[in-house]
């Protein structure tokens, strides 16, 4: 009985190795089979930038030159994916239209259209320069004056007394001082009276309005700086491509296509050529020729597979002798 069990378990341990052998000889064929004819193929990935819209612009093409080999698109796939903000520069130039002595913004915001994104995200960047192009001065400056104690002998204008009788356009400095505005950047022409005397609060008042000129400066100034893009959370198209044909497969260019320079028709003298008997033709390979080429093909594989299969007969035949030892 006990011998009956023992053949029994002896010829499930004869079984492993092959069983062992058929399966992983099966997966290595399949992984390392390539194209049809034995050959391994070349094989591209194409990962698309993350997009947030229908994403037709980075769909894969269906073919793909690399290297001077056309690959064919074989697999498409879209995932969703995450792509972080990154460092870039930003630059530009506003036109600014400056009154006196004013100066551009220490900061400007620049406006950013994000083709991946498909849509607009802003930045603040620093002044870098301010050119002046052009200065003008625009006869457009007024403000209005009031004069109390009209008809005195003097009045005050700020820390300045003015006599009563005066005319108000020659205190021009005065005028502009009292404003806090600098005499380079501004001047009075002219001051005229707008109405007649009035009281108020017991006071003779009198009201006028000043004319004059201010300086306009058109300057340039350019901002920039480093900034980070926004991040995207969107969709990626994921493309396998295969290569359609291996450099062995490759026609060479004959002659007549590579040498498109025209030749000169040079008259050559001919001897008569000895005719040849037509070469026999050749048979087509028979059956064990046939079933050489196709292992000669897949040397690798077989030489892979056998190495396996000796590692797994090894290994069964150290267990077998364990468990025999053990029965002992």
């Amino acid at each position: 009985m006990g011998d009956k069990k023992r053949s029994g378990k002896e010829r499930k341990w004869r079984k492993l190795p092959v069983a062992g052998l058929v399966l992983a000889s099966v997966f290595l064929m399949g992984a390392a089979g390539g194209g049809s004819d034995g050959t391994e193929r070349k094989t591209i990935t194409y990962e698309s930038p993350v997009f947030t819209g229908d994403g037709e612009a980075f769909r894969p093409k269906e073919l793909l030159e690399q290297g001077g080999i056309t690959y064919r698109l074989v697999s498409t796939n879209i995932r969703r994916a995450k792509k972080e903000g990154e460092l870039t520069y930003l630059s530009s130039e506003f036109s600014c239209e400056l009154e006196g002595n004013d100066a551009p913004p220490e900061t400007a915001v620049i406006t950013v259209w994000d083709e991946t994104l498909e849509a607009e995200y802003q930045r603040e960047v620093p002044l870098l320069e301010a050119k002046e192009q052009e200065i003008v001065w625009q006869e457009d400056f007024t403000f209005p004056i009031t004069v109390s104690s009209y008809g005195a002998d003097s009045f005050m204008l700020g820390e300045y007394e003015i006599p009563g009788d005066a005319e108000l356009s020659e205190y021009g400095s005065e005028l502009l001082a009292f404003l806090n505005l600098p005499e380079e950047a501004y001047r009075i022409d002219r001051v005229v009276w707008t109405g007649e005397p009035y009281e108020k609060d017991g006071v003779n008042c009198r009201d006028a309005k000043a004319y004059g000129a201010r300086r306009i400066r058109y300057v340039l100034a350019r901002y920039g700086g480093q900034v980070r893009t926004p991040d995207v959370e969107g969709k990626q198209y994921i493309g396998i491509y295969e290569a359609e044909a291996g450099p062995e497969e490759t026609k060479a260019p004959t002659e007549s296509e590579t040498d498109e320079t025209p030749k000169e028709t040079e008259a050559v003298l001919e001897l008569p050529k000895e005719t040849l008997p037509p070469e026999p033709e050749k048979s087509p390979p028979g059956m064990l020729e046939r079933i050489f080429q196709w292992l000669w093909g897949r040397r690798t594989v077989i030489t892979i597979g056998g190495l396996f299969f000796l590692a797994i007969f090894a290994a069964a035949v150290a267990v077998r002798l364990s468990f025999r030892q053990k029965k002992k």
